[in-house]
């Protein structure tokens, strides 16, 4: 999402929110249940980096 909403141009709280409604209506079933079961991965990472940045 970063890179894709990082090249928009909104008039308007209602452009926004418009495409992002949009935006996550077009991801399917695997886009979120990837994203679910990846917490308890990044979580580890946020609690073993000490709240740290890390990529």
């Amino acid at each position: 999402m970063d890179h894709t909403f990082a090249e928009q141009r909104f008039g308007s709280y209602e452009d926004v929110k418009k495409w992002l409604d949009e935006w996550f209506a077009a991801k399917g079933e695997d886009f979120y249940w990837c994203g679910i079961h990846k917490l308890p991965e990044r979580w580890e990472k946020c609690v073993t980096s000490n709240g740290a940045y890390f990529e």
